[in-house]
């Protein structure tokens, strides 16, 4: 579907649960979007607060969807159903977007048509203001290509849904988000779309800003540690699974066994992380770091002190 102008439409996704505090800068930072040719689908997962009142208040072009609770995935899945767009971007309630973020992302489509993906770097910012770039993972990010795209992309996610632009069709191809995880969803469905052999495009520019706060689902270590391993298990028992993939699922699941083992540290629940310590370590030798040894023998000796 295209405007008078000959710009594709693009439908921006956006799901709603209790999120009064941030939503007003979210939905602006569509409003002040450079690309001519949008759609704005707002989905209110079963909110309790007035997170409704100012989605219908926006003044943007905007169609609202309200449906009972069943997170982010659901949400997501019926706002893309719904979307009228040949492309597809998500953009969670507490994210904002700079400007020119739809209109780089849609350049990178029109000169390449094979891409099915584009997503682009992001800034994480914290509630007193400061700001933080990952350069770890723009530095792995800017290595994909179409050969690596899922061995490295299984070790370690690089894509957050607001910085990401889809192709319909392509998204339709793939089979939606998985609506069994709380968490992780995303991941899962960039993880199937690259077994698939689509093609990913990075565009190294921090286009998204990513809204760092306590109530980021990424905060649940439990629930998103748990997703996780399931993420794995999904995706190493895929019937068509290359070889070479398959190949990959020890290290990539012992890999986040200790990001998992990391999290709990963080939330010194260091049983937690001596229990997936010693998951990660006899699934692969590799997930053994320097920095996991260190807080390996801090939560040793800070539980034998605490017997």
């Amino acid at each position: 579907m295209k405007n008078v102008t000959g710009s594709p439409l693009v439908s921006v996704i956006v799901p709603v649960y209790n999120g009064i505090k941030y939503l007003d800068a979210c939905l602006n930072s569509i409003t002040v979007q450079t690309w001519p040719n949008l759609e704005t689908i707002i989905i209110d997962d079963g909110s309790t607060d007035k997170s409704l009142e100012t989605a219908e208040h926006w003044q943007g072009t905007k169609t609202i969807l309200c449906q009972k609770n069943g997170d982010v995935a659901s949400a997501r899945n019926a706002g893309v159903k719904a979307a009228k767009g040949e492309f597809i971007a998500f953009l969670d309630q507490d994210d904002i977007w700079e400007p020119e973020k739809i209109e780089q992302q849609m350049a990178c489509f029109l000169k390449n048509p094979d891409l099915d993906l584009v997503f682009t770097d992001l800034i994480k910012f914290f509630p007193e203001g400061k700001r933080h770039h990952a350069s770890d993972k723009h530095i792995l990010a800017s290595s994909l290509n179409s050969e690596n795209l899922f061995k490295k992309l299984v070790i370690k996610n690089v894509l957050m849904p607001s910085a990401v632009m889809v192709k319909k069709s392509s998204f339709e191809k793939a089979g939606c988000f998985d609506e069994s995880f709380k968490t992780c969803g995303d991941y899962e469905l960039w993880l199937r779309m690259a077994s698939l052999g689509m093609n990913f495009y990075y565009l190294p520019k921090p286009l998204t800003l990513y809204r760092y706060h306590g109530g980021n689902t990424s905060k649940k270590t439990a629930i998103m540690h748990a997703d996780r391993v399931k993420v794995m298990e999904k995706i190493f028992r895929q019937a068509n699974l290359k070889p070479e993939y398959k190949a990959l699922e020890n290290k990539a699941t012992a890999e986040v066994y200790m990001i998992g083992a990391h999290s709990f540290f963080s939330d010194r629940n260091y049983g937690k992380f001596l229990e997936n310590f010693y998951i990660a370590s006899r699934l692969s030798k590799s997930s053994i770091t320097p920095r996991s040894l260190k807080r390996w023998l801090k939560s040793w000796y800070y539980l034998k002190l605490n017997k």
